[in-house]
């Protein structure tokens, strides 16, 4: 499936009004994916779901493209369907971690039909919550194969979302580190090697969650590894004997 960088504009077909107001009351940023008992954090905090024009049919989730969707409230107050999905086969979003999330997480959250495959014409049926904490509003949309998509109505800032962090071994090494990015959502990702008086010895781009860099280069001593990815940064130790 193509890079899809979504924008969802969800018509809405059948409106029941016992639905709960506050749904359509907000604009609500996507905070958390639950999938399979993993959560996966959206790399950007602009993504979101908005039912604010409640007399507008068209509906949309926020991103970098349309796909359209008929969406069918029901008869209770914490239920609705979306069906026959328009998706936009668009170019490249200029944020490839937000369409690599979008692609890998956020649309099978919708389209996902119970197989392995995403299906444009299922009828995937939803429940949703919203529960208030002090001033914020949280809104939980549970799909029918348990998935959960977590919103707030409160933009949160970049500290709310997962902090850049990696790992590697072995340490000490001598020849080659293999390093672990813990986020799998990232861009624009280097790692460098600071010696003790701070001068940097080495920089290579990672292009992999997982990379061998090679450090046979680097003289015997103690280093500082340094990732950067969209403008954060995590350091650790490391020893190359």
């Amino acid at each position: 499936m193509k890079k899809i960088y979504s924008l969802l504009l969800l018509v809405i077909v059948n409106l029941s009004y016992s639905q709960d107001s506050r749904l359509f009351a907000n604009f609500w940023y996507l905070t958390e994916v639950i999938q399979n008992g993993h959560s996966y954090v959206p790399p950007v905090d602009y993504m979101g779901v908005d039912f604010t024009t409640l007399l507008d049919p068209q509906k949309q989730i926020r991103g970098c493209w349309p796909m359209h969707a008929n969406v069918t409230f029901g008869n209770n107050s914490t239920d609705f369907s979306m069906t026959n999905f328009i998706v936009c086969l668009c170019g490249p979003c200029s944020n490839y971690a937000a369409g690599n999330y979008q692609d890998g997480i956020f649309y099978p959250f919708f389209m996902y039909n119970g197989t392995s495959n995403l299906d444009l014409h299922a009828v995937n049926n939803f429940t949703y919550t919203i529960t208030e904490v002090g001033s914020m509003k949280r809104l939980v949309v549970t799909s029918a194969y348990n998935a959960q998509a977590i919103f707030s109505d409160v933009r949160l800032a970049n500290s709310n979302f997962e902090k850049l962090d990696f790992s590697f071994s072995p340490n000490p090494s001598n020849d080659v580190l293999e390093i672990t990015l813990k986020n799998e959502f990232v861009d624009n990702v280097s790692v460098e090697f600071y010696n003790e008086i701070g001068q940097m010895c080495k920089n290579v781009d990672l292009n992999y969650q997982k990379s061998i860099v090679d450090i046979k280069d680097l003289p015997v001593g103690v280093y500082m590894v340094k990732i950067k990815a969209d403008g954060e940064i995590a350091t650790k130790r490391f020893v190359k004997i």
